[in-house]
């Protein structure tokens, strides 16, 4: 398996970092996707992808909570970390008008370059959306043609949605958000509708717990993808082997991955 999007750097990760990586491996995962949100992380993403190459790759960008922070210098920083082998995809970037920890204006603007640099690089978007389909589209459609790749990350929506982004050729990455009653039960009835090579796994750990797992612990972390990909077996009604085989092969010909 391959965990498309861990927060490696959080600090709830600082006691035992060696022992979920451990973990990670005992469970299957081959690689873990680690993801920049801002310049720093995106820095110390590339740093780890560049030292453990077999275990690791990177994304580099600037998410939209943090879009208040981008200037000219931090796109060239950024574009730097983009040229490096290890870096593979631009961001975790997107739109987020739920929060708005930065202005939509701002997050318009920092979505806006980094499409550009997608562009200009030719690696694929990694995308965060909330509350902001619409506006996402309207950065996005006109651009897709230039753009080699891109996956809307954590998907939480709706049938319309994500119909709307498997229109533009993109992937969508789901998370234990489906494993929470309370909020994700809802995508039940339409994620068999997804194309399983246009369909990529992930944890975003440490957040998104799933809540079913029994006992559910505290902290997500890159071994419980085996959870999700089994919870998703059973919406597709197909073996949970099937759906891994499947999904990773999407994540290696996504990345261009070789091993």
């Amino acid at each position: 398996m391959i965990d498309i999007c861990v927060n490696w750097f959080k600090s709830s990760f600082n006691k035992d970092r060696e022992d979920v990586l451990q973990r990670a491996l005992d469970s299957g995962i081959q690689r873990l996707f680690i993801t920049g949100s801002d310049l720093q992380s995106s820095v110390d993403c590339s740093k780890l992808a560049e030292q453990s190459p077999n275990t690791f790759s990177a994304t580099a960008g600037v998410h939209p909570h943090h879009a208040s922070e981008w200037n000219p210098q931090t796109r060239l920083a950024i574009e730097k970390l983009l040229r490096k082998p290890q870096t593979l995809a631009v961001g975790e970037c997107g739109l987020d008008f739920n929060r708005n920890f930065s202005t939509p204006e701002d997050q318009r603007l920092c979505f806006q370059e980094q499409v550009e640099l997608a562009q200009e690089t030719q690696l694929p978007l990694f995308m965060h959306q909330r509350d902001a389909h619409e506006s996402l589209l309207e950065i996005l459609a006109p651009k897709r043609q230039y753009i080699t790749q891109g996956v809307v990350h954590c998907f939480t929506g709706t049938w319309p949605e994500a119909r709307d982004y498997l229109d533009l050729d993109l992937h969508i990455g789901l998370t234990g958000w489906i494993c929470d009653e309370r909020r994700g039960h809802h995508m039940h009835e339409f994620i068999s509708k997804i194309p399983l090579n246009r369909l990529m796994i992930e944890t975003d750990a440490p957040y998104l717990v799933p809540r079913d797992m029994k006992p559910r612990p505290s902290r997500n972390e890159p071994a419980f993808l085996v959870h999700i990909a089994t919870s998703l077996a059973k919406i597709y009604k197909i073996a949970p082997e099937a759906l891994i085989e499947q999904v990773t092969q999407t994540t290696r010909d996504f990345y261009q991955l070789k091993s």
